[in-house]
């Protein structure tokens, strides 16, 4: 046997013992595997994307974080214009510590809906803590004027009591 044969041999059976020790740690057989993910691949299929929205926003609630992201992204395969699900997804990874990716979430929200109000609001924090104080100031306003206009008279006077705030600052 040449030296290349032989080394192609080692290789095989590290990547062999790898999978073997895998399949063992993770409890099931390869067969079972592929049952699982087949079914798992069929049960994603099924579900609408308003659906995996709510099932999103249900496991944000229960802090599945991470069964959250799953969901929203799956949602967003299906119907990457909903800028609900982007906005979601945003405070996920908002509370995952993500600041940076739930700036672009909530970025990408208002892409698809620029009358997202919420995300105006959001992104506005987002800004402030990232030290974008003017981009912040303005999207305090323009959420407080959506919110009037949408008939969220709470949420307008939050976001205008914040803008007086952080104006006078």
């Amino acid at each position: 046997m040449n030296y290349r044969h032989q080394a192609m041999r080692q290789k095989i059976f590290v990547v062999s013992a790898f999978l073997g020790i895998w399949t063992v740690l993770s409890g099931l057989t390869p067969v079972v595997r592929a049952q699982s993910v087949t079914t798992h691949t069929f049960n994603m299929l099924s579900k609408s994307s308003a659906d995996l929205l709510k099932r999103g926003q249900d496991k944000f609630k229960h802090q599945d974080y991470r069964g959250a992201i799953f969901d929203f992204n799956e949602a967003i395969l299906q119907n990457p214009n909903d800028a609900n699900i982007y906005f979601n997804r945003g405070l996920v990874l908002y509370e995952l510590g993500d600041e940076l990716g739930a700036l672009w979430d909530f970025e990408d929200a208002i892409v698809r809906n620029p009358r997202h109000a919420r995300a105006y609001f959001h992104r506005a924090g987002l800004r402030l803590s990232l030290g974008y104080r003017s981009g912040a100031m303005q999207d305090l306003r323009l959420a407080a004027q959506l919110f009037s206009q949408q008939g969220d008279k709470a949420s307008s006077q939050k976001a205008q009591k914040l803008l007086r705030h952080f104006n006078i600052r």
